[in-house]
């Protein structure tokens, strides 16, 4: 092998070569400054918080959507922290409070709707209006507040608060009524406040408007009869559950000389125990007897009144009780009048009174009264109550017994009474 020695000249020729390869490579240029990394560093670190920033925004604005504000405003105020005031963060922060108020409205709605209805399960009538009221008030607020309902959400709340409105009104012209009716009692008005009970009865039963009620129809009971509440009392011997209307019944039984006048004043033939067209001297004031239904039921409407049904006739003799005689439970003869000797002047036997103090009905005369269903207007009658020689059969004088008898029954033991219907 053949060695060659490089000379200097071969050696700055060799270094030339080298350096322009080197020159032509690019190895030759310089990176990038200090300032430019900074920059680049810097922008990476924004863009990152940003993204970081975005990511805690989306997510803010799903949990408000889902109901959790609290939260959302968390993340909300992590995300300005680190970006600071963006059109971003301002949408998220429209969507947070849009989510707020719906909750609140929704919140709102449905304590609203615990109200609906909750006056059905009123035990008085005063929890009753209350909670219609505040029905009222809460979805008249409501629909004041918001604007924007969803429709089905508006639908139910305004029948909602249409029934209410329909309720209070309806309690309002009760009050009316009733506040007129109070108002014509004290003036001593009775007729006029008996009409405004019935108005306001006809909307609602009120225990007070009864209770008034029947005080101006006491004050307007005719003379010489008593007035029977209606309502439930207990009838028959078995003391079963009735309800009858409010009526007025004769305190005693018609006698002799009303009979007289009745004859008198429309042409009839006078009873034939009469002597000389004239009641017996000293029996003007017993009950009449010896005459027919038709003779009772005559009188009855010549007088304006009415023969007593046989259910009437038991209310008045026994109460509400379902007591066996008019004073009690248990069989006395001294009572009343039995035993014999005919008749008695009507009310002498003070202790033969009824709890709503109609006088002789155990004792004195059996009376006529109309059976509970008569079949023409040829049916017979119910004979009630005991008569004056019934000494020795106390169930004659029970209160709930019954006779039925035929229109062509006469005899020395039988008379009547009246009744007066309520006027409507």
């Amino acid at each position: 092998m053949v060695r060659l020695r490089a000379g200097p000249g071969m050696l700055q020729a060799s270094l030339a070569v080298l350096l322009a390869a080197f020159l032509t490579s690019g190895c030759g240029e310089s990176g990038p400054s200090p300032e430019e990394r900074a920059r680049k560093v810097h922008a990476e670190r924004i863009r990152a918080t940003a993204k970081k920033a975005m990511l805690l925004l989306d997510q803010a604005a799903r949990l408000a959507a889902a109901g959790q504000p609290t939260r959302a405003w968390e993340l909300w105020n992590e995300a300005r922290t680190l970006a600071g005031e963006t059109p971003e963060l301002a949408r998220t922060r429209d969507i947070i409070r849009a989510a707020e108020a719906a909750a609140r409205r929704n919140q709102e709605l449905r304590e609203v709707r615990k109200l609906i209805g909750r006056e059905s399960g009123a035990t008085t009538e005063a929890d009753r209006i209350a909670a219609l009221s505040e029905t009222a008030a809460a979805v008249r607020g409501f629909f004041e507040q918001y604007e924007h309902v969803a429709p089905s959400d508006r639908e139910e709340l305004q029948a909602a608060l249409e029934y209410a409105e329909a309720e209070l009104g309806i309690v309002r012209r009760f009050n009316d009524f009733f506040a007129e009716a109070s108002a014509h009692y004290a003036a001593g008005r009775h007729q006029q406040c008996v009409e405004a009970c019935n108005q306001a009865l006809a909307i609602m039963s009120r225990r007070e408007v009864l209770e008034l009620r029947d005080l101006s129809r006491k004050k307007l009971t005719p003379e010489g009869m008593v007035y029977i509440p209606g309502g439930r009392f207990l009838s028959g011997p078995n003391r079963d559950p009735a309800t009858l209307p409010a009526f007025y019944i004769d305190r005693t039984e018609v006698t002799n000389a009303e009979f007289h006048a009745f004859c008198v004043a429309t042409d009839r033939e006078m009873p034939e125990h009469f002597i000389g067209d004239v009641p017996p001297p000293g029996k003007e004031q017993c009950p009449v007897a010896y005459l027919l239904l038709e003779d009772a039921v005559a009188f009855a409407a010549w007088a304006g009144k009415r023969l007593p049904t046989e259910e009437e006739w038991e209310r008045a003799a026994r109460g509400t009780d379902g007591r066996a005689y008019p004073w009690g439970e248990t069989w006395d003869p001294a009572k009343g009048h039995f035993g014999g000797g005919g008749t008695v002047p009507v009310g002498t036997r003070p202790l033969d009174r009824s709890p709503d103090g109609v006088m002789d009905m155990a004792g004195n005369v059996t009376e006529f009264t109309l059976p509970k269903a008569a079949r023409s207007k040829h049916s017979g009658a119910v004979l009630k109550g005991g008569h004056w020689s019934d000494d020795r059969h106390p169930e004659y004088a029970l209160t709930f017994t019954r006779y039925e008898v035929g229109r062509d029954h006469l005899d020395s033991g039988t008379g009547f009474r009246c009744v007066q219907s309520m006027p409507r």
